[in-house]
């Protein structure tokens, strides 16, 4: 860490700081308050106490800046919301303004056409009354009328006549087709079983759903949500303290390769619990790769977790197949892991047959053979105090 208390205030939102990984060198590049004044020194001889009261106001000082820029932040980030609300109000209402003006248009249109359909079927009624007219009295005046003759519903009832004549045009008496001659009622049904054949099949959609990834197996609660954020930057601090996280890999060092060797060099460095994370981890990403269930099973039994141990063991065995030479040394390590977690669980049955496969592997191997005579001595003398249990029981029935 790297503190100077300097003779005089500088400008901090003009400095800069270059960092050169090539010469490890570190430059500072500030800007005085008060520009034109020369220093005597760059720093001040100050005591103990006076460098933690200007340690303690400077920390003050930037806290409080960062503070107010984050207000105003926060302020510019609400004018922004507030600008797009207004923006949208307005298109909006530019939107219902331009919908109303073309309704509008278009009914102000349909009402000229009808206005001018009117004014053609008023022209032509009054045409064919004169032809009629003259038809019936050619060369007779007609005596005047009496009372003026009201046209004002003429165009109302052209326009009756003109919608029942093509509406109902076999209803006119000088048609001559007959009305009640028609499909019949089997004849219809099967048309309308052939229009209904015929339509068209909708194909089939499709909906894509996505879930949001989630750490726990019970579904989301908000009454649990801070118990939940709490217990995970738990577990996120304790990988940090125990040498392995996760979170800060690179994206290069998301290989399981380089997982097994960080796991390998936890376990030489004995940090057991970093180990099992690192190996947790590459199992994730290659969950087929024998060698991270070896190392975990390893880790496990380093930890007392003989369980899981046994299990990881048990699987790296599942993985590695066909039994060949090239895996035997695998193979190998793992009965011995199972049968040292067995045996710490005092299954000692399931411990016996694990060495005997590993002394198959390896016969020459002297652990081996001691570790299978102890638990085979364990075995005889736990049945010769059952059968001597036994034999007590029986006396004292007699």
């Amino acid at each position: 860490m790297f503190e100077v208390f300097l003779w005089e205030a500088l400008d901090d939102d003009h400095g800069t700081c270059t960092i050169s990984e090539d010469e490890n060198t570190v430059v500072f590049q500030m800007a005085k308050m008060q520009k034109g004044i020369e220093w005597p020194q760059l720093k001040k001889d100050l005591s103990r106490e006076e460098k933690r009261v200007l340690r303690d106001q400077a920390v003050q000082l930037t806290q409080q800046r960062h503070s107010e820029k984050r207000k105003e932040l926060q302020e510019r980030r609400q004018e922004q919301k507030q600008m797009v609300v207004r923006d949208q109000i307005r298109l909006d209402g530019e939107e219902r303004q331009r919908i109303a003006e073309v309704k509008a248009s278009e009914s102000s249109k349909a009402l000229s056409e009808l206005d001018e359909w009117r004014l053609r079927a008023r022209q032509m009624d009054k045409n064919e009354t004169w032809d009629v007219n003259k038809q019936e009295g050619e060369g007779e005046t007609c005596p005047p009328l009496s009372e003026p003759i009201d046209h004002s519903n003429d165009a109302d009832d052209a326009l009756n006549d003109y919608l029942s004549a093509n509406s109902d045009s076999a209803l006119q008496p000088n048609s001559s087709k007959d009305i009640f001659q028609g499909p019949t009622l089997p004849a219809m049904k099967s048309s309308q079983k052939e229009n209904i054949n015929t339509r068209p099949i909708r194909e089939p959609g499709k909906i894509t759903v996505s879930f949001t990834p989630r750490e726990f197996s019970t579904p989301s609660r908000e009454s649990t949500a801070a118990e939940e954020q709490e217990w995970l930057k738990k577990q996120a601090e304790a990988r940090k303290k125990c040498g392995f996280n996760d979170a800060d890999l690179r994206p290069e060092e998301r290989d399981p390769m380089w997982l097994l060797e960080k796991g390998e060099s936890l376990m030489k460095a004995g940090s057991y619990l970093g180990a099992v994370s690192a190996y947790s981890h590459g199992i994730k990403l290659a969950p087929k790769m024998p060698e991270l269930y070896l190392g975990r099973a390893e880790a496990h039994l380093s930890l007392k977790n003989l369980v899981k141990a046994v299990e990881d063991a048990s699987q790296a065995l599942e993985l590695l197949v066909p039994k060949v030479t090239g895996n035997k040394k695998e193979r190998l390590k793992c009965h011995m892991l199972r049968a040292g977690g067995f045996r710490n669980l005092n299954c000692f049955r399931e411990a016996l047959m694990d060495y005997k496969e590993a002394l198959q592997l390896d016969p020459n191997n002297d652990k081996l053979k001691e570790d299978f005579q102890s638990c085979e001595a364990i075995i005889y003398e736990r049945e010769q105090k059952g059968h001597e249990s036994d034999s007590d029981d029986n006396l004292k029935e007699c």
